[in-house]
């Protein structure tokens, strides 16, 4: 975008919008240390005055990202699931996806469990993690029993987070081996 057409002044509606947006890319990229009013206003093109006329702070702007973010995430899961009409189907496509977030989806599977932990320390931002487990939660749920949809959760959160951390992403088989065990527990 040139710069005589990011500033638009007061008659810019979309301006909020794209300084989400603009945050968002920024902690795909950078992380969350990444964002700030001066970095977001610089990437979308306008004052940095900005920043703090539609976010009283930087915890609002990263909020309003990190809901985006949760949106996304919410609507791609319901989208990816639609077709699925098993518990089995459901743990193979599983083991799809998180092979699949944890290669191509990398950057913002690592965003999604940088904000995960992010509320250890930070308690206000805890509704992300609340948020994240409850899609796939919910998404289980719809094939098995309460116990199961416990349990698979935190397998698949933990499987994720050990794909992130390790040096190998893990093969479908060893997922499914997983999974399939957990489900038949």
């Amino acid at each position: 975008m040139s710069r005589a057409q990011g500033k638009r002044g007061a008659g810019d509606p979309g301006r909020r919008e794209r300084l989400v947006d603009t945050a968002l890319s920024i902690m795909l990229i950078q992380g969350v240390q990444g964002v700030s009013h001066r970095a977001v206003a610089a990437e979308a093109d306008v004052p940095l005055g900005s920043t703090t006329y539609y976010f009283r702070d930087l915890d609002a702007l990263l909020m309003a990202s990190i809901e985006r973010l949760t949106q996304r995430r919410r609507m791609e899961m319901e989208t990816w699931s639609a077709d699925i009409a098993s518990l089995d189907a459901l743990i193979t496509g599983l083991a799809e996806l998180i092979i699949t977030r944890l290669t191509r989806d990398r950057q913002e599977t690592m965003l999604s469990y940088e904000l995960y932990f992010l509320a250890l320390r930070r308690p206000a931002f805890r509704f992300y993690s609340e948020a994240s487990t409850q899609v796939l939660r919910d998404t289980i749920r719809r094939f098995a029993d309460e116990d199961t949809t416990r349990a698979l959760t935190a397998l698949v959160d933990g499987l994720v987070v050990q794909g992130l951390l390790s040096t190998h992403i893990p093969t479908q088989h060893d997922l499914l081996v997983a999974m399939r065990a957990m489900a038949t527990v």
